[in-house]
């Protein structure tokens, strides 16, 4: 060891006397072929030579290879490009900037997105990773048109999609409906047009006893409707002449619609209705059978209070107005 400098050893080639010497050896700054051995002072086994001294631990070099991959695989909008600043670990100087070429201490991390690198004693260890993107919805669509002009209560849709952005690499889907309804209210239908005897001199394949079609139903009676004098629609069909027609020709059914204003129903006209709900108004009493003997049918009606603009509409409101159910069950003598 005469001529050493103090930390070091004169080395003879022998065995384990091979390269690696030097922290620039093992992180290829400088060739080193493993066969290869240079006798003289170096540093003791198990300990590298890195600016002036003898150390156990190298740190790694930082190489374009290695930013290059961390920022690969951000998201596009988050895409860094080469020379823009790379913020270690807090192992590293918080606020340093790395580049090309710049050492990063061994144990010491550089993490961006779901990718990180860690220096183990030279070697950079890298997992490159995409992030999970969870789904996100996109603005909803303006209303589509009511499904019916006029007559009553229809329902109208409007969507909206899961790309804003779509989930990707095992990101959570979106959560919530893709499609919204609600119900609309149109006006009352114009003229009618009713059977004529003309109509019905030919019979139409497959109708009852020979009658004709139905017509359309009549425009409601009111333009809303209160339990004790419901809103009812009318429709009417013919016997040709010669016939002996025996089913119904006329029926009359009760139209879904708001409950009445009135001393007990006021209207509300405050900014609060803006957010009233749909609800329901109590049931009427059960109407009297419809037979005095043989199987019946009682039927009861209830009205709706229509939502306010920021509110929501009854889930049942397209047939909750109504209830039948059988009554005098006893056989006829």
């Amino acid at each position: 060891d005469i001529g050493c400098p103090v930390d070091r050893l004169y080395r003879e080639c022998g065995r384990n006397d091979s390269c690696p010497y030097s922290c620039a050896h093992l992180t290829r700054q400088v060739e080193c072929y493993v066969d290869d051995c240079v006798e003289g002072c170096h540093c003791p086994l198990g300990t590298y030579f890195h600016n002036g001294s003898c150390i156990t631990d190298c740190p790694c070099l930082v190489t374009e290879e290695v930013l290059h991959g961390l920022r690969s695989h951000l998201p596009p909008d988050e895409q860094r490009q080469p020379g823009d600043e790379l913020r270690p670990g807090d192992e590293l100087r918080p606020g340093d900037e790395l580049r090309p070429g710049d050492e990063l201490p061994s144990g010491a991390e550089i993490r961006i997105g779901c990718s990180s690198c860690t220096c183990v004693r030279g070697h950079m260890n890298c997992t490159l990773a995409a992030c999970p993107v969870d789904g996100g919805f996109t603005p909803w669509t303006p209303w589509g048109p009511c499904s019916v002009t006029c007559g009553g209560l229809g329902n109208m849709t409007r969507s909206r999609f899961c790309t804003k952005p779509a989930p990707a690499n095992d990101g959570r889907d979106c959560e919530g409906p893709e499609v919204d309804i609600k119900f609309c209210q149109t006006p009352v239908c114009g003229d009618v047009t009713e059977p004529t005897m003309e109509m019905t001199t030919e019979p139409t394949a497959g109708v009852e006893d020979g009658l004709s079609s139905w017509s359309q139903w009549t425009p409601c009676s009111r333009s809303c409707s209160d339990v004790l004098h419901p809103a009812v629609k009318t429709r009417s069909r013919f016997c040709p002449p010669r016939k002996n027609c025996t089913a119904e020709s006329f029926q009359e059914a009760e139209c879904n619609l708001p409950q009445c204003t009135g001393p007990d129903f006021p209207p509300c006209s405050s900014d609060e209705c803006k957010d009233r709900n749909c609800t329901w108004n109590p049931w009427s009493e059960w109407s009297e059978c419809s037979r005095s003997c043989g199987v019946g049918h009682q039927r009861r009606l209830r009205t709706y209070n229509p939502p306010g603009d920021r509110g929501s509409w009854c889930e049942d409101i397209l047939s909750g107005n109504l209830e039948r159910r059988f009554c005098n069950l006893q056989a006829c003598q």
